[in-house]
């Protein structure tokens, strides 16, 4: 595939998101508090999947602390949910 059509290919997707500007401030959170997570949320139009939108979470949804070890730090972070609002789920539905 040729750079041109690739440009093109991306700029339309890009154009596709709805609120593209301001998930791009949100993830720019990251700078400042380390963190920064958005859910992407698709849609099927014409026989395609598209990035509709980005929805930023908030750092304070995720930790951090390995609740299996006191005082330890994960490598990863853990969603809170309200299934588990204190341990977290790894793959965790918001």
């Amino acid at each position: 595939m040729k750079p041109e059509n690739l440009t093109l290919i991306f700029q339309e997707a890009v154009g596709y998101i709805e609120n593209f500007d301001e998930a791009l401030l949100d993830l720019c959170d990251a700078i400042g508090k380390g963190l920064a997570m958005s859910e992407i949320m698709y849609d099927y139009s014409e026989g395609q999947v598209w990035i509709k939108e980005l929805k930023s979470i908030e750092q304070r949804r995720f930790t951090f602390a390995d609740s299996e070890n006191m005082g330890m730090v994960l490598d990863y972070p853990r969603l809170l949910t309200e299934n588990d609002p204190f341990r977290g789920d790894e793959a965790g539905q918001i």
